[in-house]
This record gives C-alpha cells, sequence and structure tokens, in this order.
C-alpha cells in the first residue's frame, strides 16, 4: 500500500527507479511460472533443486522447507498484485502494458503452483494452501479485470 501510493505521488525520475525495482518480483513470479511436477526449489538462490541424497540436507541446512516456500510464493503473488493495482491507472502505455503481463505472468504462475502441488500431494495441509494461493490469484484477476479493463485493450510490439 505505501509503494502505491509512494507511486502516486512521485516524480518521472523515481517512478522509473520504482519500476527497476519491481523487475525483481517480476522475474520471481516468471520462475515461478516453470515449476514442473516433482521439482524442489531453492529458495535462496532461486534455482531448481537437483534430486539427490544430498537435496534433504542441504534443504534443512538452508532451511528450505515448505514453510519458507509457502512464505515464497505468497509474497510474490502478493507484490505483483501490488505492481499491478499501482500501474493499472497509468496514463504510460508502457506501465498498463507491463500490467496486463504481469497477469499473463500469473495464469503461468498458476501452473507452476499446481505442478507444486502434484510435488507435494501427500501433504494436505501444504497442498490446501497452495489451492488457496491460486483461489486468491482467480480472484484477484477478475478484480483487475473488472476494475481495469483497459489494460487488457492494451497492445504492444513483440520482437
Amino acid at each position: 500500500m505505501l509503494q502505491t501510493l509512494k507511486l502516486i505521488f512521485s516524480t518521472d525520475k523515481s517512478r522509473i527507479s520504482m519500476i527497476d525495482s519491481h523487475k525483481d518480483v517480476i522475474i520471481k513470479l516468471k520462475f515461478i511460472g516453470t515449476f514442473q511436477e516433482g521439482e524442489k526449489i531453492d529458495i535462496k538462490n532461486l534455482q531448481i533443486e537437483t534430486n539427490n541424497i544430498f537435496t534433504p540436507i542441504k534443504r534443512l541446512i538452508q532451511g528450505d522447507g515448505r514453510e519458507t516456500t509457502y512464505s515464497f510464493l505468497n509474497s510474490v503473488i502478493d507484490r505483483s498484485f501490488e505492481i499491478i493495482y499501482a500501474y493499472s491507472k497509468s496514463e504510460k502505455v508502457g506501465e498498463r502494458l507491463m500490467c496486463k503481463s504481469i497477469v499473463d505472468d500469473m495464469y503461468k504462475a498458476i501452473k507452476g503452483l499446481n505442478n507444486i502441488q502434484k510435488t507435494y500431494k501427500d501433504d494436505k495441509h501444504f497442498y490446501c494452501n497452495i489451492e488457496m494461493l491460486i483461489d486468491t490469484i482467480n480472484y484477484k484477476i477478475a478484480d483487475v479485470k473488472d476494475k481495469f479493463p483497459d489494460i487488457f485493450k492494451v497492445e504492444g510490439k513483440k520482437s
């Protein structure tokens, strides 16, 4: 919320700086969308863990458990929606295109989250947490489409 207020009252130069700072969140969102069934995530290094006999020990030492994974996923999704809400009313086509792109990445993230569910299907609590996260994404996307339909009409050049 504070980020949104800063964006509303910021100058063009500070606004560009804030857009650059959002790249990290957008990259993490794109990363979530790449998850395949059976993969475990190294949150610290933002990479997929190799699955061998040392993986559980490494994950234990680094603190990369399901709680940490869920916290990471939830944080990235929340921050991504903050960015959408901050830029969705912008007069700048590029900022509205960014919002549209983030929504597209959200749909890909849902696929990645579905794969995480398959990976942890035996842990019903974690499975349900991911299910609720997916539901929340869908609810918020519906809200964005209702409140800001113009961002879905913006067309940009694809290279």
